[in-house]
């Protein structure tokens, strides 16, 4: 295996990957509204891409673990990318992009599990809380590049992005031909089903899909509710479901939000562009600080700035002169917010749950995190197209309020992880 600089040089490979998956979960929303679709369609849309992903992901899991190779897996998902991005050019349609973004949520985690083995091979510090944040920025990085190219995109011709994420395919599918050896990574066998265990870890730091459930992850949550003296674990995953749900209440609703309110597509791209430059500032910090992070105290933190993110977006719609203004500030604090949120609660989770029944717990936890998006999703589309958007978005608040309080309820007491 190689050291040094050249130990993570193959790690340039996400930036492209990252920028297709971020870019499409900005694009899909407007490309539904450009159809003459509405926040219900898109609700749909981002309800069936995480049902799909989670069979898919057991899928791919199992394959890439039985063929001990990870090159030919994020090969055969960037090549297959390649014609869902065309398709969504040649067949339009708002069920065909239903269809579209689904085929991509297969693809997506074909390539998943073999990254988080390849990730999971440069590790140098015991330090997870930086281990993560490593990760986290390549990926920001390749949002922060899709979402640079979008400001530039017009509503008039709206798939001359799409054809620009084509070109970023392209340029991922090089870099990953000549920077991803072919061979396995000398990882012991311990720490290859220790890679098995982190990958929802490493996933819920981006916008990329939750990419592996364990196979049995049904009968790991049945056995989950049964077993009372994991209360504490299972009140951790409680709070986490309720900040996910209230975030995909949230992000569902609101691009088809900000463009009823006559942002452009630029100005949606700037505030998305915005969230993400917070969230790596974020994760830089991690980086560089010295000291030991109290990682409860984080986590309330988390739950105040972005009650308040969803709370200032809501106060938008009153001052219409700085409407786009108001939602940079909303949604860079939110930014700030989800990094934070997403830092803390994986390390703590796993933190309490390391050892052999690691993969065990983060398996229900991946399961809780796919079936509480799909419920958010669609809740949002239901909510905002029958009641109003400000009504998901207080309810997205009352959600995350009651996460903080379920959490606070046993991690009173701070846990410092260096």
């Amino acid at each position: 295996m190689p050291h040094g600089k050249q130990h993570y040089k193959w790690m340039t490979t996400l930036v492209p990957i990252s920028a297709i998956s971020g870019g499409l979960g900005i694009f899909i929303p407007l490309y539904i509204i450009y159809l003459n679709g509405n926040v219900f369609d898109v609700g749909i849309a981002f309800a069936l891409y995480n049902l799909v992903s989670i069979p898919s992901s057991i899928i791919w899991g199992r394959l890439t673990d039985n063929y001990k190779k990870n090159k030919p897996f994020i090969m055969l998902s960037l090549l297959l990318t390649l014609p869902v991005l065309l398709g969504f050019i040649l067949f339009q349609g708002l069920y065909n992009s239903y269809i579209y973004y689904s085929l991509y949520a297969v693809i997506a985690t074909a390539a998943s599990p073999a990254i988080n083995i390849l990730v999971m091979g440069t590790k140098r510090s015991r330090s997870l809380p930086r281990y993560f944040s490593r990760y986290a920025i390549f990926n920001l990085i390749g949002s922060i590049t899709a979402f640079g190219f979008g400001i530039l995109t017009s509503e008039k011709n709206p798939f001359i992005y799409l054809y620009i994420l084509l070109g970023l395919n392209v340029i991922a599918i090089l870099l990953a031909y000549f920077l991803i050896k072919d061979e396995r990574l000398d990882l012991p066998e311990n720490e290859i089903k220790k890679a098995n265990g982190i990958f929802p870890l490493l996933n819920t730091l981006t916008s990329l899909p939750n990419i592996f459930v364990g196979s049995s992850m049904i009968k790991r949550v049945h056995n989950a509710i049964l077993n009372v003296e994991k209360k504490r674990i299972y009140q951790l995953l409680g709070a986490i479901v309720l900040f996910n749900i209230g975030y995909y209440l949230f992000n569902t609703s609101y691009i088809p939000y900000l463009k009823i309110y006559g942002l452009s597509y630029s100005s949606i791209f700037t505030i998305n562009l915005v969230n993400s430059i917070a969230q790596i500032a974020i994760f830089i910090y991690i980086i560089k600080i010295k000291g030991g992070m109290h990682l409860n105290k984080l986590y309330t933190q988390s739950i105040f700035y972005r009650s308040s993110g969803y709370a200032i977006a809501i106060l938008a719609v009153f001052v219409p002169g700085f409407f786009f203004a108001t939602n940079i500030i909303s949604y860079m604090i939110a930014g700030f917010a989800y990094a934070i949120w997403n830092l803390s609660s994986s390390v703590l989770l796993y933190d309490i749950v390391r050892g052999s029944k690691a993969g065990y717990y983060v398996g229900v936890w991946t399961g809780l995190l796919g079936g509480s998006a799909v419920f958010g999703a669609l809740l949002s589309g239901v909510l905002s197209t029958y009641i109003s958007y400000t009504a998901t978005f207080l309810i997205a608040i009352v959600f995350t309020i009651f996460s903080g309080l379920l959490f606070a309820k046993n991690f009173n007491h701070k846990t410092k992880i260096k």
